[in-house]
Order: structure tokens, then C-alpha cells, then sequence
């Protein structure tokens, strides 16, 4: 699996103990953190299963655009798109991998956005050739989640907009408010 580097520190070892390999791709800041599909496509071989994305990305934050989307997904081997921090983001929303390809792995959840961190409840949405495959790992792997985890999913998605766009907006102030500070002392 292709992974950005910089990227989430456990994505490499989710796939070790997948058995698979963590082919990494360097993301360097004087290019904005872009993920750039000539560098993955340099890197792709038979033996490559999947490109993982993480768009709003973390550690770094940056974004992948819709066309640099595209050119991902165009590349051959299936997209992973991990989209926790959909909707937590300060200028254009998030493109979605779904909206350029539906030959994608959108993984997502609740604890970014709904600020039910710690809560562990998430879902995939999967072409329809991995929903039987997908199913039995979450059956052998993860049972279930809560109740109380359930109705408060439920609950989020049906009446917390205000109370998300509140603290996305808050979120947003502090950041101005680090990027400020961080400004004054670097000239300082």
C-alpha cells in the first residue's frame, strides 16, 4: 500500500499487521504537502494493492484538490480514503474520493466532526465486491459498538449541525489565533 510521508503515524503499522507493505512517498513543505501523482505513480509496481489518501491530511492539513483527485484515482491500483477531518476544514470543503471514482474505500467516523473521540465508531463505504469481504472482517474484528455509541451517532447526524459548524468555527479561530502568534515570533 502507498502511504504519503509525512502521514498518520499508525497507518504504516495497520498495514504490517495486515501483512502488507508500506510503500512511502514523500511529501516535502516547500510543495505544499501535495500528494503528486507522478511520485506515486513511480512507485506503483504488480504488487501494489492500494494508495492510501488522507485529505484534510494529518499531521500536515493540506488538502488534495478534485483534479489531483482524479489523477489519483486514474492511476490503476484502488484508493483508500481516509476522511475523518471531512468538514473540519477553513476555506473550500473537502472533495471526497466517491466524487471522482467510485473505485474507492472511503473510511470515516464520528470522532473529528462529532467530537466523540475515544467513542470508536466508524464506517466504510466500499465497492460492491468488497461489502461481503469488508462485513467479515468487521464481524471477526470489531463485534459492535456501543448502544449509548449508537443513538449518540444517530442523534449527530440528525440534529448537530449547529452544534458542529460552533466548533469548526471555534477551531478556526484558534488556529488564526496559533498562525498570529507563530507569525509575530518567527520575525520577531
Amino acid at each position: 500500500m502507498i502511504l504519503s510521508n509525512p502521514g498518520y503515524a499508525c497507518y504504516p503499522q495497520i498495514v504490517s499487521f495486515g501483512g502488507g507493505t508500506p510503500i512511502l512517498v514523500d511529501v516535502d513543505e516547500a510543495d505544499g504537502f501535495q500528494y503528486r501523482p507522478e511520485k506515486i505513480r513511480e512507485k506503483i509496481t504488480p504488487r501494489t494493492k492500494a494508495i492510501l489518501v488522507n485529505s484534510p491530511s494529518n499531521p500536515t492539513g493540506n488538502m488534495i484538490d478534485r483534479a489531483r483527485f482524479a489523477e489519483i484515482c486514474a492511476l490503476g491500483p484502488l484508493v483508500v480514503s481516509d476522511e475523518i477531518y471531512h468538514g473540519l476544514v477553513y476555506a473550500e470543503p473537502a472533495v471526497s474520493a466517491r466524487e471522482v471514482s467510485e473505485r474507492t474505500v472511503v473510511v470515516n467516523g464520528f470522532s473529528k466532526l462529532f467530537a466523540m473521540t475515544g467513542w470508536r465508531l466508524g464506517y466504510a463505504i466500499v465497492p460492491p465486491e468488497l461489502t461481503r469481504p469488508m462485513q467479515k472482517m468487521q464481524q471477526n474484528f470489531f463485534i459492535s459498538a456501543g448502544d449509548f455509541v449508537q443513538v449518540a451517532a444517530i442523534a449527530a447526524l440528525e440534529r448537530c449541525d449547529a452544534e458542529v459548524e460552533a466548533m469548526r468555527a471555534e477551531y478556526d479561530r484558534r488556529r488564526r489565533m496559533v498562525l498570529a502568534r507563530c507569525r509575530e515570533s518567527a520575525w520577531a
